[in-house]
């Protein structure tokens, strides 16, 4: 069987004592995550993407933004069907983990946050990989629910929390 990327964790950041943090959207094939790097390059090629494609279909301003902003944190989408050794290729600074390197992958809740008198609630969590080189932690501006049963869906008992 060919190896296809068939979930991606959206919008992962690695911390970070001084500086912007790494993003990362990590595509899941068959038997790896690999870590693609969200570059400020590449965050204005789905902005331009975005807005282009918003102007052909003559939206105003706001709308075309909003799709601006929408398009940042679906970016990872793209990579749904594509080879992994394309998305490795994709931007240095881009790796790997083999599944067999996984002891497992935790979620974990951290912190809710809502405004008085607001509906919306805000959920900071980050994701641990316990693997064979040592443990690593991104962090979350949301809990994922949707992405984390896809990746239960595809690596099974290693994805908790």
């Amino acid at each position: 069987m060919s190896e296809r990327v068939l979930c991606v964790l959206h919008n992962i950041k690695s911390a970070k004592a001084f500086g912007t943090p790494d993003a990362y959207n990590m595509a899941v094939t068959n038997y790896r995550c690999i870590f693609a790097k969200f570059t400020a390059d590449i965050l204005k090629q789905a902005s331009a993407e975005a807005n282009a494609q918003g102007q052909a279909e003559g939206k105003g301003f706001f709308e075309r933004w909003a799709d601006q902003l929408t398009a940042t944190l679906f970016f990872g989408n793209r990579y749904l069907g594509w080879p992994g050794e394309a998305v490795l290729a994709e931007c240095p600074g881009n790796f790997a983990i083999e599944f067999t390197n996984i002891h497992r992958v935790t979620f974990r809740e951290k912190r809710r946050y809502q405004e008085p008198g607001q509906i919306i609630v805000r959920i900071y969590g980050e994701v641990t990989f316990d693997t064979t080189f040592g443990k690593y932690t991104y962090q979350l501006d949301n809990m994922p629910v949707d992405d984390i049963a896809a990746m239960r869906g595809v690596m099974g008992n290693l994805v908790q929390g």
